[in-house]
């Protein structure tokens, strides 16, 4: 595969602990619906076809998704090829895959707490907490752009008050915000500095996070924080120096919000009419969009219903929550019987009290 080669050149020019503290690279794989292929197959058990830059192998079950997994005790940084736009430069993809391999490091460190999924799921998206996250995440842009610091530092104070009013009215959103922000933020904070350096000219923050300011990124939940994270990293690089030497564990926000010392009682702005209509229409579309879902699963659903399930694996980008049921889109493993399976989406689960507590399975 030309694009493991493109990679191994591309990656062997970086030093991860420039980029964070202690991070070391570590095995990374690009996959397909077929076969896997590793920079390094030492301590991997398997069929190896040694290929000269990289060894091949037939995929399992274990390969779901672009993220870290452990292949006989080996953190591994795993990307599906046929998730990217084959236009995708080779830059891009090396830059995505060290943010895999960052969230290795993350694992093995115990890094950061992490974000209870189960809170995603149950997310509020109403008029009134999009609204909130929009004002939020305008000021903690603007905290990273404007050139003042006082000005800078004041966005930092705006958005500390909002993320208050948030948390007095949709506490578990603000869980769940503070979770993927630190993972997954940080990560992508590495992946736009390996980005910026593996490129001939620095990308500006604009082109990165684009599509951050549209509305609709708000509903898109758990993707939405990861650029929040990203400006949170920048917030901290222009605020907390040696910050990277100092947090491990808890929330990057409250790590920022204690070393800053906020004040977090400032007036907070109103939305303008014109994005209050635009917020209304939105999750309006939502709505309709989630109904529209499900009535197409009921539609095209093969009638194989499953009861006395044990849930073992899902995707938590790619599930919708409606009432009692959630569609999942992309796959889902579970035990039934002894035997664990993965079926691919989409899945419709009925639950009790959460994800956990199954009902049934069908699709």
């Amino acid at each position: 595969m030309q694009r493991m080669k493109e990679l191994r050149d591309l990656i062997a020019l970086l030093d991860c602990e420039d980029y964070w503290p202690g991070f070391q690279q570590t095995k990374y794989a690009l996959y397909d619906e077929d076969h896997y292929y590793i920079n390094d197959n030492t301590g991997i058990e398997g069929d190896f076809e040694d290929l000269g830059y990289c060894f091949k192998a037939d995929v399992d079950e274990r390969f779901m998704g672009n993220t870290a997994i452990i292949l006989d005790d080996n953190p591994v940084a795993i990307c599906n090829i046929n998730t990217f736009n084959p236009k995708i430069s080779s830059e891009k993809i090396a830059s995505l895959m060290v943010h895999e391999m960052f969230h290795c490091f993350q694992s093995s460190n115990d890094f950061f707490s992490g974000a209870d999924e189960i809170k995603g799921i149950n997310y509020q998206i109403t008029e009134q907490s999009i609204s909130l996250r929009l004002l939020e995440r305008e000021a903690l842009y603007k905290a990273v752009v404007v050139e003042d610091m006082d000005k800078a530092r004041d966005f930092v104070t705006e958005f500390y008050s909002i993320r208050k009013e948030r948390k007095a009215l949709f506490g578990d959103n603000i869980d769940y915000d503070k979770g993927i922000e630190s993972i997954e933020g940080t990560a992508v904070y590495v992946e736009y500095n390996v980005w910026n350096m593996l490129n001939a000219f620095s990308v500006p923050i604009d082109e990165f996070i684009e599509g951050y300011h549209d509305v609709r990124c708000c509903l898109k939940t758990r993707l939405s924080l990861y650029n929040q994270g990203l400006l949170l990293c920048l917030v901290a690089d222009r605020f907390c120096p040696n910050w990277k030497n100092q947090v491990r564990s808890g929330f990057l926000s409250d790590y920022i919000h204690g070393i800053m010392n906020i004040d977090d009682s400032t007036i907070i702005p109103s939305l303008g009419n014109d994005l209050k209509e635009k917020v209304g229409d939105a999750v309006l579309a939502y709505t309709i969009e989630t109904d529209q879902l499900f009535n197409d699963f009921e539609t095209n659903k093969r009638s194989e219903e499953l009861y006395d399930v044990t849930i073992t694996g899902f995707d938590p980008m790619n599930l919708v929550k409606r009432g009692n049921t959630i569609l999942h889109k992309s796959f889902l493993r579970f035990q039934h019987k002894g035997e664990e399976r993965i079926v691919k989406g989409p899945i419709l689960q009925t639950i009790g009290e959460s994800i956990f507590d199954v009902i049934k399975i069908e699709w």
